[in-house]
């Protein structure tokens, strides 16, 4: 592939180790993978940049405490790099509009996220340079059936990327 002619990949399984709590670093195995591309030195002109690329799939059941400790976890042991991309199940939502019934949105609904979670994304945001590749589809649907009062979908899967649609295709 030509990827690989211009790059070596580093994958990383686990990024969270160093001074996080061993129940920390337990959680965190598998839901946190990164490939970083390093460019090949090139014998003439700009070398391609460095790329990060992370999944994530972090904890559900409105665990926001601990949501809130890998994403801080994370964004001190992942270097930031000239272009980066996040994706994954964030399992959470930052805007009403990303969890329907958007009419029953309330900050303590399952969906909503805590100080603590709302703090701890935007320093990872921050960090990265981060903003959402647009999508408007709701990525999650609970459907029930017996009452579809209670049903719900939300946009919990999502892409964010630290560079422009221009950028990216230069």
């Amino acid at each position: 592939p030509t990827l690989l002619r211009l790059y070596d990949a580093k994958a990383t399984d686990n990024l969270i180790d160093g001074d996080a709590s061993p129940d920390l670093r337990e959680l965190s195995r598998g839901r946190v993978l990164n490939v970083t591309l390093q460019p090949k030195p090139v014998e003439e002109g700009a070398p391609p940049p460095t790329v990060s690329v992370t999944n994530l799939y972090l904890p559900s059941g409105g665990a926001h405490g601990l949501v809130a400790d890998v994403l801080n976890a994370v964004r001190d042991n992942l270097p930031a790099r000239q272009y980066n991309v996040v994706s994954g199940d964030f399992n959470f939502v930052l805007r009403a509009e990303d969890h329907s019934p958007s009419k029953k949105w309330e900050r303590r609904s399952y969906y909503d996220i805590s100080e603590k979670l709302q703090e701890a994304w935007n320093a990872f945001a921050e960090r990265f340079s981060l903003t959402e590749v647009a999508q408007d589809q709701h990525t999650h649907h609970r459907i029930h059936m017996t009452d579809l009062a209670w049903s719900s979908t939300a946009k919990l899967d999502r892409i964010y990327t630290s560079h422009s649609h221009c950028q990216a295709n230069q």
